[in-house]
């Protein structure tokens, strides 16, 4: 598979939870495609437009849980395109995995 198929492929199989080997070599290619940076991975996965938090099952909502606090972290702040979802995970008590 070429570097720019591979990429995609990772961008669309981030939010999925049951990975083969080569899923996961793909979605590895996706991240390091935007420099391994969290923003950078929100940015690539968050639509412009017609995008609903609530068409996302568990696990995506905790893969964008996980971005958002190692954005927060990084960054000392969410950026404004994420800061509606990140309400309704406070809003709704949904953390990351293995927070508490």
């Amino acid at each position: 598979m070429e570097t720019g198929q591979l990429v995609r492929a990772g961008k669309y199989w981030y939010l999925l939870e049951h990975l083969t080997e080569a899923e996961q070599a793909a979605v590895a290619a996706f991240t390091q495609s935007v420099g391994n940076c969290p923003l950078g991975v929100c940015r690539k996965l968050t639509p412009q437009q017609f995008f609903s938090y609530h068409t996302l099952d568990y696990y995506a909502i905790q893969q964008y849980a996980n971005l958002i606090d190692r954005i927060g972290a990084r960054f000392g702040h969410v950026p404004n395109f994420l800061t509606a979802f990140k309400s309704q995970l406070d809003k709704f008590g949904l953390k990351p995995p293995g927070d508490t």
